[in-house]
C-alpha cells in the first residue's frame, strides 16, 4: 500500500503546524500553546529564539507557497495591526545580520517592506540540514547588486554611517572591476557618492522601482 503521508522532515512539519497554528491567531498565547514543542524543534534546529522561530516559520511557508515574503503578508496571516511592524522587524534583525533574511527597503521607513529569503536559508527547512551562509563570489552585476543591498541594511539599521558605505561602495566596485556594472562606473570614473548613488538607483530599478530621484536616494541613504 502506498503511504504518501509518511513523516520524513520533523523540521518541516513543525515549520509548518506553527504557520497553520498562527493563522488569525494574533499570537495570542493559547494558540502559541498548541504549537509550544513544535517551536522548540525549529528554534533548537536554527539556533534561535522561540520568537525568531515563529517568524522564521511564517517566512518559509510563504516563501514556497507564494514565491515572496513581507512583512504586510505576515500581518494579514497573523491578523495583527501595523504598529505590530516595527517590533517584528526589529526581531528579525539578527536573521538579517546571518543573511537568512535580507529587506528591500529601509523597515524604519517602510515597516511593511519585502524581504529576500537566501535559498540556503529555504534548502536548511527543505533537508533539514542547516546549510552555512557563505559570502557568494562576485561574478555578475546582479550578484554585486546584491552585496551592495546586504550592506544596505546595515545603514538602514544605523549600525555603519553614511560616509562608510560610501568607502565601502568605493571599495566593492575597485575590488570588481571586472564586472560589466563596475567596469562602467570606473569608466565613467564617477566619485565614490556619486558611485553609490548610482548603485542605489541601479538596485531600485532591479528590484522593480520605476522612479528613483536625488531626493529619494538621499532620504533612504
Amino acid at each position: 500500500m502506498l503511504n504518501f503521508n509518511q513523516t520524513t522532515n520533523p523540521i518541516l512539519d513543525a515549520v509548518e503546524k506553527i504557520y497553520d497554528a498562527t493563522k488569525d491567531s494574533a499570537f495570542k498565547q493559547e494558540a502559541i500553546d498548541t504549537c509550544n514543542s513544535s517551536i522548540e524543534i525549529v528554534a533548537s534546529f536554527l539556533m534561535c529564539t522561540n520568537e525568531q522561530a515563529v517568524i522564521l516559520s511564517i517566512i518559509f511557508q510563504s516563501e514556497i507557497e507564494n514565491d515572496i515574503f513581507t512583512i504586510k503578508g505576515l500581518l494579514e496571516h497573523v491578523d495583527l495591526k501595523t504598529s505590530s511592524a516595527i517590533n517584528i522587524n526589529e526581531i528579525l534583525i539578527p536573521m538579517v545580520e546571518k543573511e537568512w533574511v535580507t529587506p528591500k527597503k529601509d523597515p524604519k521607513l517602510y515597516p511593511l517592506t519585502e524581504y529576500f529569503v537566501n535559498n540556503k536559508f529555504v534548502h536548511s527547512i527543505l533537508t533539514s540540514k542547516l546549510q552555512k551562509i557563505d559570502s557568494e563570489k562576485i561574478t555578475t552585476s546582479f550578484q554585486l547588486l546584491s552585496q551592495f543591498q546586504k550592506k544596505l541594511t546595515d545603514r538602514y539599521n544605523r549600525r555603519i554611517s553614511y560616509n562608510h558605505l560610501i568607502e565601502w561602495t568605493n571599495e566593492l566596485i575597485s575590488k570588481n572591476p571586472d564586472i560589466d556594472l563596475a567596469d562602467f562606473i570606473l569608466k565613467m570614473k564617477m566619485n565614490p557618492l556619486d558611485a553609490t548613488h548610482f548603485m542605489y538607483a541601479c538596485l531600485q530599478h532591479y528590484n522593480g522601482t520605476e522612479n528613483c530621484d536625488y531626493d529619494d536616494i538621499i532620504k533612504n541613504l
